[in-house]
């Protein structure tokens, strides 16, 4: 077969309408080598059901605030429109009226969302301001406040907005600012000021009507300087820097003057500096203290060259002693004795190695030469340890579930045995664990192997080890994680299986699914088994189940009755309706298209409606308590008569469309179909499409039904689709007849206006 594609699209011209944006049509053809035909059709619409966002809509304003301009509405999908409507409502700032205003935000596709904001009026009354700070409250006209300088975040005081209250008709839009003016500086010298400062409190309103609190101080500086973190003694090396000293003020830059004096000692590189530390604050406010620094620690010099340990070698290495204070090599001695240690055949010779600093001061380094050992060390492990059940068996099998035993390897480290040696007094062993896996658990007989093994060697290379060998066999079965619970599921398909894991100490564990299906005991119901069964590589098995009780529909039906015969434009139209099936609390959701609509009743299963000038379409949406759903749907006619009109008369006439043809010669030139109106019923806002197969002018009217005419205007229609919009809001309600005249026919539609207010 051959397929072509193609694709087409149209913009909405009026998103309210036509329900949608834009509209995409797909169309796949394939046709066969014998003409044969098949078309494939998909409509796309682009639709909004999302309200705009009203930005900048204050809970309570002042009127004539300029954020009131700064207001906008901002749409998903197009331009955000929006208005607003004031009404009035007692000052809650006052006496006299205040005002509810409401926005309202649309967009081109009829959705909508509102806010309000209160304004007030201006009553040019600004708040009453005083001090709660008792020192500022109690300070008289023209008095000046002495306060001590505390500097902070760039003020000299501590004051702020919470030494002062403002009191106002609207106390929610009160807003209090603090400012700190310095008047002049000084250097303390006149009084011991250094500041005068001018502090301003002011509290503005919604409105914007300000107060203001002042206060005069003078700011002087009467505290000292404090060290930081001082310490009065301490000792450092010979060639340690001398510790820096800090100190902070309550109002300015610490100054910090130091006098030392150097006592000697003994040696030239061990003394004391005794320091004289003064911060002085610009008033001259002055802190000393003392602190003695005892320089050099008595560590003695640097050796360099000695080996700690050695077997066999009774060589004399190149020492050195450096000191680091006199920054020169000084002169080394050993010491050599045999220790009286039992080493068997062997001795042990240990080696001291000395040497002294200018200042005297001594450091020392052993050396252990170990002779003629040829005995190994001896490990040795505690009676308790799992060790001395392991040890001398050829072969060792623990099961996984033994788990006071797999505790016990699995502590298992270096620190688990200690070693002995006649010859050489620390030794530290090597520990080593080597873990292998069986290629096949079942046939093989283990999950796991693990070697345990530690070696000791002493500095002459003797050296002894132990190790065993144990095989771990898996006999836990694998732990599900996250099982699903038994459910009942009702009006919805069936879920698909979770993907469930299962934890097991043996890897990878196969998790084989299956399901089962059966009727249950009431009609429409099934019983859905699931089943996971878990193995791990040593065949342990664990399985788990799901039972979900499956009910896919509660046969729930409904009917629509209508009464009998209705005459146009009758109010208290009562609807009723009978369900059949469902569970639980059933709940109504109406829906009424054409000319007409819902009085009351919403909600329930029985609705009381208007009935306009034309059939009514209705549609019952019935839901149980499960979420099952049914839909039904009837329409309503109705008895139409113009006995209301005094001219004009016309017989056969159809509510939908009045047609008046005023040639002589057979039927008048098509200068439109019928007219379509939306929405209809209206309040009074609504729009009007029709077809012209030419362009020309033509007269509109409205009448209503005593045939009097509300409305004529002539308007130009063009050739192909029309669309205008009518507004009929200042009218009454009920029934008008809008009429659209050529020189060649007439074309009606009657227009219900109803307004729920």
């Amino acid at each position: 077969a051959t397929v072509t594609f193609s694709e087409t699209t149209s913009i909405a011209r009026n998103c309210d309408f036509f329900g949608y944006i834009e509209q995409r049509i797909y169309r796949w053809i394939a046709i066969d080598q014998c003409g044969n035909k098949t078309t494939l059709t998909i409509t796309v619409r682009l639709v909004d059901n999302e309200p705009p966002v009203l930005v900048g809509v204050p809970d309570i304003a002042c009127i004539g605030d300029p954020a009131l301009d700064e207001i906008e509405a901002i749409d998903n999908c197009s331009s955000g429109n929006f208005r607003f409507w004031d009404v009035e409502i007692p000052n809650p700032c006052g006496t006299g009226v205040a005002f509810s205003r409401t926005y309202e935000a649309f967009d081109p596709c009829g959705n909508m969302v509102r806010d309000t904001a209160i304004l007030i009026p201006n009553d040019h009354n600004p708040p009453v301001m005083e001090f709660i700070d008792p020192e500022l409250a109690a300070l008289a006209p023209g008095e000046i406040l002495t306060v001590d300088c505390n500097a902070n975040n760039g003020y000299y005081t501590e004051y702020g907005i919470g030494d002062v209250f403002a009191d106002d008709d609207c106390p929610k839009g009160v807003s209090i600012t603090f400012n700190q003016k310095i008047i002049t500086t000084d250097d303390c010298s006149h009084g011991g000021i250094v500041a005068t400062l001018l502090l301003e409190w002011t509290a503005t309103d919604l409105c914007g009507n300000k107060s203001q609190l002042t206060a005069m101080v003078n700011i002087v500086d009467q505290t000292a300087p404090e060290f930081i973190n001082f310490i009065g003694e301490m000792t450092i090396g010979c060639n340690d820097p001398i510790p820096g000293i800090e100190a902070t003020d309550n109002c300015g830059e610490v100054t910090i003057t130091n006098l030392e004096t150097i006592v000697p000692g003994s040696c030239p590189y061990e003394y004391d500096i005794v320091r004289r530390l003064t911060a002085t604050d610009p008033c001259g406010n002055a802190t000393t203290v003392f602190q003695t620094i005892h320089v050099g620690n008595g560590s003695g010099p640097v050796i360099t060259g000695v080996i700690p340990e050695l077997c066999e070698d009774l060589s004399i290495p190149d020492v050195t002693a450096w000191d680091p204070c006199a920054k020169e090599f000084v002169e080394v001695s050993m010491t050599e004795m045999t220790l009286d240690v039992p080493c068997r055949d062997g001795k042990v010779i240990e080696r001291l190695w000395s040497a002294k600093d200018v200042c005297g001061n001594v450091s020392e380094v052993s050396q252990i030469i170990v002779q003629e050992d040829h005995t190994p060390p001896a490990i040795l492990y505690p009676t308790w340890s799992v060790i001395t059940k392991m040890i001398d068996n050829p072969y060792n099998l623990v099961l996984l579930s033994q788990t006071s035993i797999m505790e016990q390897l699995d502590e298992l480290d270096v620190y688990s045995i200690f070693v002995e040696d006649e010859c050489d007094q620390a030794i530290d062993p090597v520990f080593d664990l080597a873990i292998s896996y069986a290629a096949d658990c079942i046939a093989d007989g283990y999950y796991e192997r693990r070697v345990y093994t530690w070696v000791a060697t002493d500095v002459c290379g003797n050296s002894s080890s132990i190790s065993f060998s144990v095989d771990i066999m898996d006999d836990i079965a694998p732990v599900f994680v996250d099982v699903p619970d038994d459910v009942t599921i009702i009006c919805q398909p069936l879920p698909l299986p979770g993907l469930i894991q299962a934890d097991d100490y043996g890897q990878p564990v196969n998790i084989a699914y299956s399901e089962s299906v059966s009727p249950g005991v009431n009609p429409g119901e099934f019983l859905v088994t699931r089943l996971w069964i878990a193995t791990d590589p040593c065949g342990n098995a664990a399985k788990v189940s799901q039972s979900i009780l499956w009910i896919p529909d509660t046969f729930l039906d409904c009917d629509i009755i209508l009464p009998g015969l209705v005459d146009c434009n009758s109010h208290g139209v009562v609807i009723n309706s009978s369900t059949f099936g469902g569970l639980g609390t059933l709940t109504y959701a109406w829906d009424v298209l054409g000319s007409g609509l819902i009085q009351s009743g919403q909600g329930t299963s029985s609705i009381s409606i208007y009935v306009g000038f034309s059939e009514v379409d209705i549609a019952l949406t019935v839901t149980d308590a499960y979420g099952c759903s049914t839909v039904c749907n009837a329409t309503l006619d109705c008895l139409f008569s113009f006995g209301g009109f005094t001219s004009n008369p016309h017989e056969n006439v159809q509510v939908a469309d009045i047609q008046h043809t005023n040639g002589e010669n057979g039927p008048a030139s098509e200068f439109s179909h019928a007219i379509e109106v939306r929405p209809n019923p209206t309040d009074g806002v609504f729009q009007m499409q029709f077809f012209s197969h030419e362009k020309e002018m033509v007269e509109l009217s409205v009448m209503n039904l005593l045939g009097a005419v509300v409305l004529r205007e002539n308007i130009i229609v063009e050739k192909g689709m029309n669309e205008r919009s009518g507004d009929l809001s200042e009218m009454a309600e009920g029934a008008y007849l809008v009429k659209l005249t050529s020189s060649k026919e007439t074309r009606s539609k009657m227009v219900l206006i109803v307004r729920n207010e």
